[in-house]
């Protein structure tokens, strides 16, 4: 139940959550530039927020268009930022309107920012805690005028020369290594590879079917199983 009580899907699913936070992490290794990261706030110190010990300097900006719904065209996202001192648009002359370089975007909820972005430390402090990240590409330059410039993102499979299956698809069978980034399971239940209760840490071994990703993610909490159950078995 504590564990329960202090992970991000609790916190989605919290008639009360805490203020969602949205990063922006662009990597401009492409272009020869370095690796920024952004927030569009200040933390309650009214500085730059800390996340996972990084600081993220404070630029306005707004995204959208991050929708994916499995049907259609691949989402194309667009993101905007303030351009009244002329510093993004100098940097996007300079690093090539950051053609094919990464944005990253991360959310959390702001219960679990660092102790240092508070006047009085945050004992609910995880960086742990954190939604999937998600990787984007810049497309093209959209517009640029005094105040804005936007630019659209794509997908990497929507990036030209890229093509499928970039993984294999398995009906029963996750692919994420047991209790790490992608898994998420940070829980206390233990069980075995053959999905019996176990108190015993050495035989807490995932058979990595979605029956022992349902024995540790049980109703409300949301499942991250890396399978694919809806294909068939060993479909490319």
């Amino acid at each position: 139940p504590g564990v329960w009580a202090m992970s991000i899907f609790a916190e989605i699913q919290s008639l009360s959550p805490s203020a969602l936070i949205e990063l922006f992490v662009l990597d401009l290794t492409k272009q020869s530039g370095p690796v920024l990261y952004w927030h569009s706030g200040t933390n309650g110190l009214n500085q730059a927020i800390t996340w996972n010990g990084q600081v993220y300097t404070p630029i306005a900006v707004q995204a959208d268009g991050f929708k994916q719904t499995g049907v259609g065209a691949l989402p194309r996202p667009r993101i905007r930022a303030s351009n009244t001192n002329g510093v993004l648009a100098a940097m996007g002359r300079q690093y090539a309107d950051f053609a094919g370089c990464q944005l990253t975007r991360i959310r959390t909820f702001a219960r679990f920012l660092d102790a240092v972005n508070f006047p009085n430390g945050n004992p609910t402090a995880d960086p742990t805690q954190q939604l999937p990240p998600e990787v984007w590409f810049f497309d093209r330059k959209v517009s640029e005028d005094a105040a804005i410039i936007e630019y659209e993102l794509a997908s990497a499979l929507d990036m030209v020369a890229v093509f499928l299956p970039r993984r294999q698809y398995i009906q029963n069978s996750c692919p994420w290594i047991y209790r790490g980034a992608d898994c998420g399971y940070t829980g206390t239940a233990m069980f075995t590879n053959t999905g019996a209760s176990t108190t015993v840490a050495s035989q807490d071994v995932c058979g990595k079917r979605l029956s022992d990703c349902a024995l540790r993610f049980p109703p409300p909490a949301l499942m991250n199983f890396g399978g694919f159950p809806g294909v068939g078995v060993g479909t490319q």
